[in-house]
């Protein structure tokens, strides 16, 4: 009888002890509700700026195409001083002042008479990165490096037989700096040059650069 007592009284306590525990889980103290509403607010400010810095970066990032007219000193067939006259196109991406551009220029040369005549073909393919700081609501300047591969194609025709002799593509490096107006999406830029690369005629290379485009 006794020990039936005693254990009706260990589980009524056991019961009592897990009650009391429920309630204290369930029950929250004003100086936990006041932690718990502290730290509720800096998360939604925190989730509010970082919308705020989404939509900036996306309202700062713009598309680039673009094409121009480049100008470059070099020698022509006959070795002589002369300004070659490529053809210029891109595509980039500005995100903030930070500019990325893909290019191709081309530059084309023919010279010899109906018997002999010899076409000189150059291309080359850079990456372009630039800083891009705006210095007015509607211009900015850059400068910055670039890095990428040319290659040299040379025809010879010699009474109507023509060979053709492909050089190996070669590395090329150039700096650059200019200045950008801007007119709602379209823009237009000048830009100077200075190439570096394997077997160039000239070392530095130096070029210019025209060319128009849109920025959306």
């Amino acid at each position: 009888m006794r020990i039936i007592i005693y254990l009706l009284i260990f589980i009524f306590a056991v019961n009592a002890i897990a009650r009391a525990s429920e309630v204290n889980d369930t029950t929250v103290s004003p100086s936990e509700q006041q932690i718990a509403a502290q730290l509720a607010v800096p998360s939604d400010a925190q989730f509010e700026g970082q919308s705020n810095s989404t939509v900036s970066a996306e309202k700062n990032r713009k598309f680039l195409l673009s094409t121009g007219t480049e100008g470059r000193l070099d020698q022509s067939l006959e070795k002589e001083n002369s300004v070659q006259r490529f053809s210029n196109d891109s595509l980039g991406i500005q995100m903030g002042s930070t500019q990325i551009i893909l290019e191709n220029s081309q530059f084309e040369e023919v010279s010899g008479n109906a018997t002999l005549s010899v076409r000189r073909r150059f291309q080359d393919y850079m990456t372009w990165l630039s800083y891009n700081p705006s210095i007015s609501s509607w211009s900015s300047i850059f400068a910055g490096g670039g890095l990428g591969a040319y290659q040299n194609s040379v025809d010879t025709s010699l009474s109507g037989t023509m060979r053709t002799n492909n050089s190996s593509w070669k590395a090329l490096a150039g700096l650059n700096f200019g200045i950008t107006a801007y007119v709602s999406i379209v823009f237009a830029s000048l830009e100077m040059r200075a190439f570096l690369g394997d077997e160039l005629d000239r070392q530095p290379q130096i070029a210019g650069v025209a060319r128009v485009g849109l920025r959306f």
